[in-house]
């Protein structure tokens, strides 16, 4: 896995994207003293579903400028009409980080997206397809342009910015 620059919002977000890009480790990271309602556990969208007043009374038992996550939103979508209420009654006292791996079924759902009062961030998958991965192992089992340059103390990441795209290609294609 890689490090994710994306820096925190300041305010309420949606945080989308497919199962297994880091949404739920980047934001244990970012934000290691929210208040977590996990909704992948039975238990937690089973007791939600029957008493959803205790999602507000959680909240609300928080102090001012708290962050809480609401992580897997989709599989109970009726928490956003009462996190909308919520930043409606309170404005920013709160903020919440709303992450999920399907916008397009709260979407089709007719949900409340909270009309602006949240921004949205995408995760998606790798940016480096396995042609670029050969690549990189291409470069790094046998380095001949670093090897020259090892006086100057570049590391193949450098060796590898500062290498012309056709120099790339001729010594990928060669070895592939």
């Amino acid at each position: 896995m890689y490090t994710r620059r994306l820096p925190i919002p300041t305010h309420t977000f949606f945080l989308f994207g497919p199962r297994g890009t880091g949404k739920r480790t980047w934001l244990r990271q970012r934000l290691p003293d929210a208040h977590w309602f996990d909704l992948l556990r039975v238990s937690e969208v089973l007791e939600l579903t029957r008493r959803p007043e205790l999602f507000r009374a959680r909240v609300e038992a928080l102090p001012e400028g708290s962050w809480i996550v609401v992580d897997e939103v989709q599989r109970l979508p009726a928490l956003l009409d009462e996190v909308h209420a919520l930043i409606a009654e309170t404005g920013n006292r709160y903020h919440f980080a709303l992450s999920g791996s399907s916008a397009r079924k709260l979407r089709r759902l007719d949900t409340n997206l909270l009309a602006g009062r949240a921004i949205t961030r995408q995760f998606s998958r790798s940016p480096a397809p396995s042609w670029t991965s050969r690549l990189v192992s291409t470069i790094y089992s046998r380095p001949a342009a670093c090897q020259r340059s090892a006086a100057s103390r570049r590391s193949p990441w450098t060796c590898l910015m500062h290498m012309s795209a056709r120099t790339c290609a001729k010594r990928f294609s060669r070895k592939h």
